[in-house]
């Protein structure tokens, strides 16, 4: 299933679309969690070296820089065999289930993403101003956004700090 999966993001490629998709960290170098545990997470493929026979990914890498890398495809087949009711039911008992991760991501999900030419996007350096705004003071963006689904009560903004000590865990480096 995984070679067919990475045959169809090969024709995804080939016929300019960016593919994002979730797969386990755990085997994708470059990573924080690459090779000490199993994290769900997606990732963006845009593009194929055939002769490296290898995914070019981009995404935070172990340095928490924001950065292009490559997964050869053996690995990437690995990172996709996880699936998330596996991953669910390895994590949830030990709390270590993220946030974001709902029921309702059950299942492999896969994003197309294909660049328009001819597209326009202005600026709207209002919106920006409202974004800073909003994370300065902590509001709620989600509000802003009503119309499109409902809003979400979480922390928000520069609040996020207060919570920070709360989400580590105390090492000893004894």
């Amino acid at each position: 299933v995984q070679a067919n999966l990475t045959q169809f993001i090969i024709g995804c490629l080939q016929g300019e679309y960016f593919v994002q998709l979730d797969v386990d960290f755990f085997f994708i170098p470059h990573r924080l969690h690459y090779q000490r545990s199993h994290f769900l997470h997606e990732i963006l493929i845009y593009g194929y070296d055939s002769g490296e026979q290898a995914f070019e990914i981009i995404g935070y890498n172990e340095k928490g820089k924001y950065a292009r890398s490559q997964v050869p495809s053996l690995e990437l087949e690995q990172a996709l065999s996880t699936s998330k009711d596996e991953f669910l039911k390895e994590n949830a008992q030990s709390g270590e289930v993220p946030l974001w991760f709902e029921d309702k991501w059950k299942g492999l999900k896969i994003f197309l993403y294909k660049y328009k030419k001819e597209a326009k996007y202005y600026f709207d350096p209002q919106g920006v101003t409202e974004q800073l705004s909003d994370y300065v003071y902590s509001k709620n963006t989600s509000k802003r956004f009503r119309m499109f689904s409902n809003t979400k009560e979480a922390v928000w903004g520069m609040d996020i700090y207060e919570y920070l000590p709360d989400s580590f865990e105390m090492h000893d480096p004894t």
